[in-house]
């Protein structure tokens, strides 16, 4: 026993279980008892090092008791004990009530270093988790933690660790809300972020307004720049918040201007959200110094997949792919996705038309535009699928040859050209007014 205080033969210890060497059982029974001696602190102390050494290398147990003395514990380790004693620390946590106003405030004067600052923010994602412990600790603690969301300084897995915490605070602290939503919604907007970063950001973002968050101008702006990215998995995570935004503001104004009570109730009733729960990866801090990630397993129950489901009272069949219920959003990158088909249906065109001429006047006009140009492709691609384009279509795209907004003009060109190459004859109306707009034009690519 009196071997085991020595540093030098501590030092050894932890270094054989680094290597892989579990320790035997009557070894950790006899660092377990030295532990619990607060009669010698020294050796107590450095029995709890191997004790967590061993727990971070073998996945063993830790009493939570060993940490209510956590800044001794930190203080007189180095950099690679540290590590093993905030990991078997945070693997008590769930299980503990240890928790301390002393333990808080040396977590959070940890974050300060570079080295541990991962660990460290893990530990607090965790605290959030808990209702009492994310009492304890004070807003504006929480407060800079969010901000660290935004640190460009930081690492990735560090700052979607705060992502994942600022979804806790949100629920439980309503003080500051608004102020982790707009540092949401600031790294939402940043052109300084991450695919993986953005993707878990968006989808905080639609926990957020699950709850009833409200997203800004600017952040809907930003939202409506994302569909138009050639990302998949960015554009499938993009639709699902738009098109939960697009059901609320659908549903509000059906509930505020008409329809009787009872069909109002229904309506509104159609909405029902569900939260699936799957099991996620955890992004669990690992240094170089330590394998740590295994500590939990590496994986645990998030709700991080959602599913909007809103189904129709009334069903209304039609031939035109539509269906009154639908988002005007969607609706269009649906119409879009059939003109690649060679599929429009005349109503189809009659709506698309409706919409670029001022039937999306409720957007900005950053996301005007950009749905503009989604209508405009459409008609191309029915165009060169072989669809012959309605009169009332040629119109728009004649009209919009002289448009300059994200290229609109090219994309209406080239509609004119695919007509032309099939030898489709135009009326003479369509061709005064080309000839009019070549005439007056300066846009030697027109």
């Amino acid at each position: 026993m009196a071997n085991l205080a020595d540093e030098t033969a501590s030092k050894q210890i932890v270094c054989a279980v680094k290597n892989g060497d579990e320790l035997p059982h009557g070894l950790l029974c006899q660092l377990q008892t030295l532990a619990e001696n607060n009669d010698e602190l020294e050796g107590s102390i450095y029995a709890k090092h191997i004790i967590c050494a061993h727990a971070t290398w073998h996945s063993s147990f830790v009493e939570p008791m060993y940490f209510k003395d956590l800044p001794d514990l930190l203080k007189s380790a180095n950099s690679t004990m540290r590590q093993c004693i905030l990991w078997a620390f945070a693997s008590t946590i769930s299980c503990s009530g240890i928790l301390t106003p002393m333990i808080i405030e040396c977590l959070y004067e940890y974050l300060n270093d570079s080295i541990f600052q991962w660990s460290i923010l893990f530990i607090f994602r965790k605290l959030s988790e808990n209702d009492d412990y994310i009492q304890m600790i004070t807003d504006d603690r929480w407060m800079f933690i969010a901000s660290l969301s935004n640190d460009l300084e930081l690492k990735e897995e560090a700052r979607i660790t705060v992502v994942h915490t600022m979804i806790h605070i949100y629920r439980k602290r309503k003080l500051i809300a608004n102020y982790i939503k707009s540092q949401l919604e600031e790294l939402v907007t940043s052109e300084s972020v991450s695919k993986k970063l953005l993707l878990v950001a968006i989808k905080a973002l639609y926990r957020i307004v699950m709850d009833g968050a409200r997203v800004n101008s600017t952040t809907l702006d930003k939202l409506y720049e994302l569909v138009a990215s050639s990302d998949d998995s960015i554009i499938e995570c993009v639709h699902e918040l738009l098109e939960f935004l697009d059901d609320k503001r659908i549903l509000s104004k059906i509930v505020r201007h008409g329809l009787n009570t009872n069909i109002k109730r229904e309506l509104v009733a159609t909405q029902n959200i569900s939260v699936s729960h799957s099991k996620d990866n955890i992004i669990a801090p690992t240094t170089a110094l330590v394998r740590l990630d295994h500590l939990l397993d590496g994986i645990g129950h998030f709700d991080c997949t959602h599913h909007i489901e809103i189904q129709p009272i009334i069903h209304i069949n039609t031939d035109d792919n539509q269906a009154w219920y639908h988002p005007t959003i969607p609706k269009i990158k649906n119409l879009a996705s059939l003109a690649k088909q060679g599929s429009l249906t005349a109503q189809n065109f009659d709506y698309l038309v409706e919409k670029i001429n001022g039937g999306v006047h409720w957007l900005s006009i950053t996301r005007r535009t950009t749905i503009y140009s989604l209508i405009a492709t459409a008609f191309l691609d029915a165009a060169k699928a072989g669809q012959t384009l309605p009169e009332n279509v040629i119109d728009i795209i004649i009209d919009r040859l002289t448009d300059k907004t994200n290229d609109l003009n090219s994309i209406c060109a080239e509609s004119l050209l695919v007509i032309v190459n099939r030898n489709e004859l135009f009326r003479t109306k369509h061709i005064k007014k080309i000839e009019q707009i070549l005439k007056a034009t300066d846009n030697d690519s027109l």
